[in-house]
């Protein structure tokens, strides 16, 4: 991942990277709750696909917030990664 510049690329790299995480949170949400409805193959196909690519997404998203964080917001990387060591894997 390219490592922004500016103050301004940062802070529009950091929103980016929340947007498209929320982004894919709430799609894995709708298609969970929509796939636990499901009464044919195909919508539950559907909704599994969709489910799985949207929950890949929103972890490769976080990911790439966590190393942009720690990269670019050193003093908040630390916390991160303390909180993180709190979470059990």
């Amino acid at each position: 991942m390219p490592k922004p510049t500016s103050n301004a690329d940062r802070q529009k790299t950091t929103a980016h990277l929340v947007e498209t995480a929320g982004h894919h949170l709430a799609h894995s949400t709708m298609h969970a709750k929509q796939l636990a409805k499901s009464k044919t193959k195909a919508q539950r196909d559907f909704n599994q696909e969709h489910l799985d690519t949207h929950l890949a997404g929103g972890i490769e998203h976080v990911q790439k917030l966590m190393y942009h964080l720690n990269t670019n917001y050193p003093a908040e990387g630390k916390e991160l990664t303390k909180l993180e060591t709190t979470v059990p894997r």
